[in-house]
C-alpha cells in the first residue's frame, strides 16, 4: 500500500479583525507571509524507546537501521513445508508522550 500526501498550499495574505467599542468599530489589518519557521517552539529533538529495547534521539526528519537477531524453533511441529515464519511487531514511542507507531 502506498499513501500520497497532498501538500497544503501557503498563501500570503491580510489579517483583520475589527473592534467595537460603545457602537464604534475599530478595524485593523496585517499582512502575514508564509516562510520557512524562524523559532523552534518547544524542545527541537525529542526521545524515542521502541519495543526491541533500543533508544535514541531524534530531530527534523530522520531513520534509523538496526539489526535484530531473531532465533527459528527447535520444534520440528512449529515449521510448515519446511519453512518457520514469525511475525514481529516493534512499537516505536515518543518519550513522554502518548504517540507510538506499530510495525510489522
Amino acid at each position: 500500500m502506498q499513501v500520497q500526501r497532498q501538500p497544503r498550499i501557503k498563501t500570503n495574505g491580510t489579517n483583520t479583525a475589527t473592534v467595537t467599542l460603545n457602537s464604534a468599530s475599530f478595524p485593523a489589518t496585517a499582512l502575514y507571509a508564509f516562510g520557512e519557521p524562524t523559532t523552534t517552539v518547544g524542545t527541537s529533538s525529542i526521545g524515542v524507546t521502541d519495543t526491541n529495547g533500543k533508544t535514541w534521539s531524534a530531530s527534523g526528519d530522520n531513520s534509523w537501521n538496526y539489526e535484530k537477531t531473531f532465533t527459528c524453533s527447535s520444534n520440528p511441529a512449529a515449521y510448515t513445508s519446511g519453512k518457520y515464519d514469525i511475525v514481529h511487531e516493534n512499537t516505536a514511542s515518543i518519550d513522554g508522550t502518548a504517540k507510538s507507531t506499530t510495525r510489522r
